[in-house]
Protein backbone atom coordinates (compact mmCIF):
# COMPACT_ATOMS: atom_id res chain seq x y z
CA UNK A 1 0.00 0.00 0.00
CA UNK A 2 0.77 3.47 -0.45
CA UNK A 3 -0.50 6.32 0.85
CA UNK A 4 0.21 10.29 0.21
CA UNK A 5 -1.44 11.63 3.44
CA UNK A 6 -3.05 15.56 3.63
CA UNK A 7 -3.75 16.68 6.68
CA UNK A 8 -5.78 19.28 5.42
CA UNK A 9 -7.33 16.74 3.13
CA UNK A 10 -11.86 18.05 2.89
CA UNK A 11 -15.00 15.65 1.52
CA UNK A 12 -15.28 18.85 -0.49
CA UNK A 13 -12.04 18.30 -2.05
CA UNK A 14 -10.09 15.13 -0.73
CA UNK A 15 -6.21 15.40 -1.99
CA UNK A 16 -4.94 12.40 -0.11
CA UNK A 17 -4.36 9.65 -2.70
CA UNK A 18 -4.39 5.62 -2.04
CA UNK A 19 -2.40 3.59 -4.52
CA UNK A 20 -2.52 -0.72 -4.35
CA UNK A 21 -1.83 -3.08 -6.91
CA UNK A 22 1.41 -1.61 -8.72
CA UNK A 23 2.01 -2.51 -12.62
CA UNK A 24 5.33 -1.58 -12.67
CA UNK A 25 7.98 -1.11 -10.42
CA UNK A 26 11.56 1.01 -11.21
CA UNK A 27 14.55 0.77 -8.95
CA UNK A 28 18.01 2.24 -9.85
CA UNK A 29 21.29 1.75 -7.57
CA UNK A 30 24.32 3.73 -7.52
CA UNK A 31 27.08 2.19 -9.34
CA UNK A 32 29.91 4.57 -8.08
CA UNK A 33 30.14 6.05 -11.50
CA UNK A 34 28.46 9.47 -11.95
CA UNK A 35 27.89 8.59 -16.02
CA UNK A 36 26.35 5.01 -15.20
CA UNK A 37 24.26 7.02 -12.80
CA UNK A 38 22.93 9.24 -14.47
CA UNK A 39 22.32 7.27 -17.65
CA UNK A 40 20.61 5.24 -15.32
CA UNK A 41 18.49 7.71 -13.77
CA UNK A 42 17.53 9.34 -17.11
CA UNK A 43 16.78 6.38 -18.39
CA UNK A 44 14.00 5.25 -15.30
CA UNK A 45 12.59 8.74 -15.46
CA UNK A 46 11.98 7.92 -19.32
CA UNK A 47 10.11 4.67 -18.68
CA UNK A 48 8.18 6.55 -15.99
CA UNK A 49 7.22 9.00 -18.73
CA UNK A 50 6.23 6.58 -21.10
CA UNK A 51 4.10 5.23 -18.31
CA UNK A 52 2.45 8.44 -17.44
CA UNK A 53 1.95 8.70 -21.64
CA UNK A 54 -0.43 5.52 -21.25
CA UNK A 55 -2.60 6.63 -18.21
CA UNK A 56 -0.55 5.43 -15.62
CA UNK A 57 -0.33 6.98 -12.25
CA UNK A 58 3.20 7.12 -10.77
CA UNK A 59 4.68 7.21 -7.05
CA UNK A 60 7.93 8.14 -6.88
CA UNK A 61 10.95 8.27 -4.43
CA UNK A 62 14.30 10.23 -5.02
CA UNK A 63 16.91 9.85 -2.74
CA UNK A 64 19.23 12.82 -1.72
CA UNK A 65 22.78 11.17 -3.31
CA UNK A 66 20.73 11.17 -6.40
CA UNK A 67 22.30 15.08 -5.90
CA UNK A 68 26.15 13.60 -6.28
CA UNK A 69 25.97 12.53 -10.47
CA UNK A 70 23.64 16.00 -11.49
CA UNK A 71 26.01 18.08 -9.70
CA UNK A 72 28.81 16.25 -10.23
CA UNK A 73 30.00 15.55 -6.82
CA UNK A 74 32.78 12.79 -5.76
CA UNK A 75 30.94 9.13 -5.50
CA UNK A 76 31.21 6.97 -2.11
CA UNK A 77 31.91 3.50 -3.05
CA UNK A 78 28.97 1.27 -3.35
CA UNK A 79 27.98 -1.77 -1.10
CA UNK A 80 25.21 -4.60 -1.37
CA UNK A 81 23.41 -2.04 1.13
CA UNK A 82 23.83 1.05 -0.65
CA UNK A 83 20.63 2.61 -0.76
CA UNK A 84 18.24 2.82 -3.88
CA UNK A 85 18.67 6.30 -6.05
CA UNK A 86 15.11 6.16 -7.44
CA UNK A 87 12.26 3.70 -6.70
CA UNK A 88 9.05 4.17 -8.45
CA UNK A 89 5.55 2.27 -8.76
CA UNK A 90 2.61 2.99 -11.62
CA UNK A 91 -0.53 2.35 -11.39
CA UNK A 92 -3.71 2.45 -12.92
CA UNK A 93 -6.25 4.27 -10.76
CA UNK A 94 -6.23 5.30 -7.23
CA UNK A 95 -8.50 6.61 -4.91
CA UNK A 96 -8.73 10.45 -3.59
CA UNK A 97 -9.84 10.48 0.35
CA UNK A 98 -10.71 13.01 2.88
CA UNK A 99 -8.53 12.95 6.68
CA UNK A 100 -11.53 11.32 8.16
CA UNK A 101 -11.69 8.82 4.95
CA UNK A 102 -7.97 8.28 5.55
CA UNK A 103 -8.58 7.92 9.48
CA UNK A 104 -11.30 5.40 8.72
CA UNK A 105 -8.57 3.77 6.25
CA UNK A 106 -5.49 3.59 8.71
CA UNK A 107 -8.01 2.49 11.71
CA UNK A 108 -9.68 -0.36 10.00
CA UNK A 109 -6.30 -1.91 8.74
CA UNK A 110 -5.05 -1.39 12.15
CA UNK A 111 -7.76 -3.24 13.35
CA UNK A 112 -6.95 -6.50 11.37
CA UNK A 113 -3.74 -7.25 12.50
CA UNK A 114 -2.85 -9.18 15.50
CA UNK A 115 -2.80 -7.78 19.07
CA UNK A 116 0.91 -7.57 19.27
CA UNK A 117 1.08 -5.32 15.92
CA UNK A 118 -1.44 -2.89 16.93
CA UNK A 119 0.99 -1.19 19.64
CA UNK A 120 3.65 0.50 17.72
CA UNK A 121 7.21 2.78 18.93
CA UNK A 122 10.85 2.96 19.17
CA UNK A 123 13.40 1.29 21.25
CA UNK A 124 17.55 1.49 21.48
CA UNK A 125 17.56 4.64 20.21
CA UNK A 126 21.01 6.26 19.38
CA UNK A 127 22.62 9.51 17.32
CA UNK A 128 24.74 9.20 15.09
CA UNK A 129 27.12 12.65 16.42
CA UNK A 130 26.85 13.56 20.23
CA UNK A 131 26.79 17.14 21.36
CA UNK A 132 30.87 18.05 20.64
CA UNK A 133 30.79 16.88 17.74
CA UNK A 134 27.48 18.51 16.53
CA UNK A 135 29.40 21.91 17.91
CA UNK A 136 32.63 21.04 16.05
CA UNK A 137 30.79 19.98 12.90
CA UNK A 138 29.06 23.75 13.42
CA UNK A 139 32.70 25.62 13.86
CA UNK A 140 33.98 23.35 10.75
CA UNK A 141 31.02 24.94 8.62
CA UNK A 142 31.15 28.29 10.33
CA UNK A 143 34.63 28.42 8.98
CA UNK A 144 33.44 27.86 5.93
CA UNK A 145 30.89 30.06 5.55
CA UNK A 146 33.62 32.57 6.86
CA UNK A 147 35.93 31.86 4.05
CA UNK A 148 33.69 32.50 1.50
CA UNK A 149 32.78 28.96 0.15
CA UNK A 150 29.08 28.88 1.11
CA UNK A 151 26.61 31.31 2.89
CA UNK A 152 24.42 28.60 4.92
CA UNK A 153 24.42 24.88 5.51
CA UNK A 154 21.80 22.46 5.89
CA UNK A 155 23.74 19.87 8.54
CA UNK A 156 22.01 16.80 9.24
CA UNK A 157 22.80 13.57 11.10
CA UNK A 158 20.74 10.35 11.94
CA UNK A 159 18.76 8.74 14.80
CA UNK A 160 18.54 4.94 14.30
CA UNK A 161 17.22 1.86 16.72
CA UNK A 162 14.91 -0.85 16.86
CA UNK A 163 11.13 -0.77 16.10
CA UNK A 164 8.38 -2.55 17.40
CA UNK A 165 4.55 -3.32 16.23
CA UNK A 166 2.92 -2.73 12.86
CA UNK A 167 5.02 0.03 10.85
CA UNK A 168 1.34 1.65 10.04
CA UNK A 169 0.25 1.70 13.67
CA UNK A 170 3.60 3.61 14.26
CA UNK A 171 2.64 6.19 11.27
CA UNK A 172 -0.60 6.43 12.50
CA UNK A 173 0.70 7.47 15.86
CA UNK A 174 3.30 9.75 13.83
CA UNK A 175 0.28 11.79 11.99
CA UNK A 176 -1.55 12.23 15.14
CA UNK A 177 1.61 14.30 16.42
CA UNK A 178 2.51 16.14 13.85
CA UNK A 179 -0.10 15.87 10.29
CA UNK A 180 1.43 17.30 7.57
CA UNK A 181 0.57 18.41 4.09
CA UNK A 182 2.76 15.85 2.62
CA UNK A 183 2.49 12.84 4.77
CA UNK A 184 3.51 9.49 3.27
CA UNK A 185 3.24 6.12 4.32
CA UNK A 186 5.09 3.35 1.61
CA UNK A 187 5.19 -0.60 2.08
CA UNK A 188 6.82 -2.32 -0.35
CA UNK A 189 8.60 -5.81 0.56
CA UNK A 190 10.44 -5.41 3.98
CA UNK A 191 10.55 -1.35 3.88
CA UNK A 192 8.81 0.91 4.73
CA UNK A 193 8.54 5.02 3.97
CA UNK A 194 6.65 6.78 7.08
CA UNK A 195 6.59 10.71 6.30
CA UNK A 196 5.07 13.67 8.21
CA UNK A 197 7.06 16.60 5.61
CA UNK A 198 5.39 19.70 5.84
CA UNK A 199 7.83 20.93 2.94
CA UNK A 200 6.66 21.50 -0.70
CA UNK A 201 10.30 20.94 -2.80
CA UNK A 202 7.97 21.60 -6.02
CA UNK A 203 4.34 20.65 -8.05
CA UNK A 204 3.42 21.42 -11.30
CA UNK A 205 0.01 22.38 -12.35
CA UNK A 206 -0.65 23.13 -15.95
CA UNK A 207 2.59 25.13 -17.07
CA UNK A 208 2.70 26.62 -12.93
CA UNK A 209 5.59 25.28 -11.74
CA UNK A 210 5.86 25.76 -7.77
CA UNK A 211 8.10 25.70 -5.02
CA UNK A 212 8.13 26.21 -1.27
CA UNK A 213 10.79 26.43 0.79
CA UNK A 214 10.76 26.05 4.38
CA UNK A 215 13.64 27.88 6.65
CA UNK A 216 12.61 29.16 9.72
CA UNK A 217 11.34 26.80 12.80
CA UNK A 218 10.23 27.88 16.38
CA UNK A 219 8.51 26.25 19.28
CA UNK A 220 4.73 26.77 18.70
CA UNK A 221 3.79 25.82 22.27
CA UNK A 222 6.86 28.83 23.08
CA UNK A 223 6.98 30.83 20.22
CA UNK A 224 4.29 33.64 18.32
CA UNK A 225 4.39 33.32 14.93
CA UNK A 226 5.18 37.30 14.50
CA UNK A 227 8.17 36.14 16.21
CA UNK A 228 9.57 34.15 13.50
CA UNK A 229 8.45 36.34 10.55
CA UNK A 230 10.24 38.88 11.79
CA UNK A 231 13.37 37.01 13.13
CA UNK A 232 15.94 38.75 11.57
CA UNK A 233 18.16 35.41 11.07
CA UNK A 234 15.22 33.21 10.06
CA UNK A 235 14.68 36.04 7.26
CA UNK A 236 17.99 35.85 5.58
CA UNK A 237 18.13 32.23 5.86
CA UNK A 238 14.89 32.24 4.74
CA UNK A 239 15.69 34.77 1.92
CA UNK A 240 19.16 32.77 0.62
CA UNK A 241 17.09 29.48 -0.59
CA UNK A 242 14.46 31.61 -1.99
CA UNK A 243 17.10 33.54 -4.74
CA UNK A 244 18.51 30.11 -5.13
CA UNK A 245 15.22 28.76 -5.93
CA UNK A 246 14.64 31.69 -7.91
CA UNK A 247 17.62 30.92 -9.78
CA UNK A 248 16.81 27.21 -10.27
CA UNK A 249 13.23 27.72 -11.31
CA UNK A 250 14.56 30.26 -13.68
CA UNK A 251 16.66 27.57 -15.91
CA UNK A 252 13.33 25.63 -16.96
CA UNK A 253 11.06 28.28 -16.83
CA UNK A 254 10.37 30.92 -19.69
CA UNK A 255 11.65 34.55 -19.26
CA UNK A 256 10.36 37.05 -16.83
CA UNK A 257 7.77 34.66 -15.48
CA UNK A 258 9.46 33.31 -12.35
CA UNK A 259 8.09 35.56 -9.21
CA UNK A 260 8.07 35.32 -5.74
CA UNK A 261 4.16 35.62 -4.47
CA UNK A 262 4.57 35.01 -0.98
CA UNK A 263 7.45 35.71 1.43
CA UNK A 264 7.59 34.07 4.98
CA UNK A 265 4.46 32.59 5.95
CA UNK A 266 4.21 30.85 9.32
CA UNK A 267 2.48 27.91 9.59
CA UNK A 268 2.03 25.64 12.95
CA UNK A 269 2.43 22.06 12.00
CA UNK A 270 2.01 19.95 15.60
CA UNK A 271 4.33 21.51 18.32
CA UNK A 272 6.21 23.20 15.45
CA UNK A 273 6.03 26.36 13.46
CA UNK A 274 7.29 26.72 10.12
CA UNK A 275 8.52 29.60 7.51
CA UNK A 276 7.82 28.99 4.00
CA UNK A 277 7.78 31.23 0.74
CA UNK A 278 6.70 30.49 -2.31
CA UNK A 279 8.39 30.45 -5.47
CA UNK A 280 6.67 30.40 -9.11
CA UNK A 281 7.13 30.42 -12.50
CA UNK A 282 6.12 29.18 -15.96
CA UNK A 283 7.69 26.13 -17.15
CA UNK A 284 9.26 26.27 -20.90
CA UNK A 285 7.30 24.03 -23.45
CA UNK A 286 8.77 20.49 -23.69
CA UNK A 287 10.64 20.60 -20.72
CA UNK A 288 10.94 16.87 -19.50
CA UNK A 289 10.52 15.16 -15.86
CA UNK A 290 14.58 14.99 -16.15
CA UNK A 291 15.21 18.60 -17.07
CA UNK A 292 13.06 19.58 -13.89
CA UNK A 293 15.02 17.50 -11.44
CA UNK A 294 18.50 18.04 -13.32
CA UNK A 295 17.58 22.35 -12.83
CA UNK A 296 16.33 21.44 -8.97
CA UNK A 297 17.30 18.58 -7.41
CA UNK A 298 17.96 18.08 -4.10
CA UNK A 299 16.02 21.67 -2.87
CA UNK A 300 18.17 24.27 -2.09
CA UNK A 301 16.65 24.11 1.51
CA UNK A 302 18.52 21.16 2.21
CA UNK A 303 21.84 21.69 1.31
CA UNK A 304 22.52 25.89 1.58
CA UNK A 305 23.46 28.29 -1.16
CA UNK A 306 25.21 28.37 -3.51
CA UNK A 307 24.23 24.76 -4.04
CA UNK A 308 27.08 22.62 -5.16
CA UNK A 309 29.49 23.94 -2.76
CA UNK A 310 27.46 23.39 -0.44
CA UNK A 311 26.74 19.98 -1.20
CA UNK A 312 30.21 19.41 -1.06
CA UNK A 313 30.82 20.94 2.55
CA UNK A 314 28.05 18.38 3.38
CA UNK A 315 29.61 15.35 2.13
CA UNK A 316 32.72 16.50 3.40
CA UNK A 317 31.37 16.80 7.31
CA UNK A 318 28.26 14.06 7.18
CA UNK A 319 30.05 10.91 6.95
CA UNK A 320 27.09 8.79 6.34
CA UNK A 321 24.08 9.17 3.12
CA UNK A 322 20.77 11.22 3.87
CA UNK A 323 18.96 8.76 1.72
CA UNK A 324 15.53 9.59 1.04
CA UNK A 325 15.87 11.93 3.87
CA UNK A 326 16.33 15.05 2.20
CA UNK A 327 15.49 14.03 -1.35
CA UNK A 328 12.18 13.79 -2.75
CA UNK A 329 8.90 12.20 -2.17
CA UNK A 330 5.69 12.56 -4.74
CA UNK A 331 3.21 11.44 -7.19
CA UNK A 332 2.87 12.25 -11.26
CA UNK A 333 -0.35 12.50 -13.31
CA UNK A 334 -0.54 11.20 -16.94
CA UNK A 335 -1.93 15.00 -17.23
CA UNK A 336 1.67 15.83 -16.47
CA UNK A 337 1.10 17.29 -12.61
CA UNK A 338 2.81 15.96 -10.16
CA UNK A 339 3.79 17.10 -6.51
CA UNK A 340 6.91 16.21 -4.68
CA UNK A 341 7.57 17.27 -0.74
CA UNK A 342 10.89 16.87 1.11
CA UNK A 343 10.79 14.12 3.29
CA UNK A 344 12.34 15.76 6.43
CA UNK A 345 10.65 14.17 9.34
CA UNK A 346 10.84 10.80 7.66
CA UNK A 347 11.31 7.32 8.99
CA UNK A 348 12.93 4.46 6.60
CA UNK A 349 12.49 0.72 8.21
CA UNK A 350 13.66 -2.39 7.53
CA UNK A 351 12.42 -5.54 8.22
CA UNK A 352 14.83 -8.82 8.93
CA UNK A 353 12.03 -11.31 8.99
CA UNK A 354 14.65 -14.25 9.85
CA UNK A 355 15.35 -12.14 12.90
CA UNK A 356 11.60 -10.70 13.21
CA UNK A 357 13.35 -7.88 14.27
CA UNK A 358 12.84 -4.44 12.55
CA UNK A 359 15.49 -1.45 12.33
CA UNK A 360 14.86 1.97 11.57
CA UNK A 361 16.83 5.48 10.45
CA UNK A 362 15.30 9.05 11.45
CA UNK A 363 17.51 12.14 9.72
CA UNK A 364 17.19 15.61 11.28
CA UNK A 365 18.91 18.84 10.69
CA UNK A 366 19.32 22.29 10.76
CA UNK A 367 20.32 25.67 8.64
CA UNK A 368 23.81 27.19 9.76
CA UNK A 369 24.92 30.26 9.85
CA UNK A 370 27.81 32.44 10.67
CA UNK A 371 25.10 33.45 13.41
CA UNK A 372 24.24 29.83 14.57
CA UNK A 373 24.37 29.14 17.89
CA UNK A 374 25.40 24.87 18.35
CA UNK A 375 23.24 24.48 22.02
CA UNK A 376 20.15 26.84 20.09
CA UNK A 377 20.56 24.72 16.81
CA UNK A 378 20.27 21.52 19.03
CA UNK A 379 17.55 22.50 21.00
CA UNK A 380 15.24 23.15 17.73
CA UNK A 381 16.15 20.13 15.95
CA UNK A 382 14.81 18.27 19.10
CA UNK A 383 11.68 20.12 19.53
Amino acid sequence: MILLDDAQSTAAQPSSRHYENPLQYWRVLPSGNNALDLDAAQTCLAQITESLARGEFVVAVFAYELGRPIHQLPQRAPSPNSHPLIEAWSFKSFDKLSKIEVDALIANRIAMLEDNQKSAGVLDVHESINEKQFASDIANIQEYIRSGDSYQINHTYRISGKTYGSPLALYGRLRERQPGRFGAYISHADSYLLSQSPELFIAREGDTLKAMPMKGTASALSEAATALSEDPKNQAENVMIVDLLRNDLSRISLPGTVIVPNLFEVARHGDVLQMTSTVQGQAKPNTSLFDILNAVFPCGSVTGAPKKRSMEIIQEIEPEDRGYYCGALGWLDPSGDFAFSVPIRTIEIAEDTSLHSSTFTLGIGAGITNDSDAQQELSLIHI
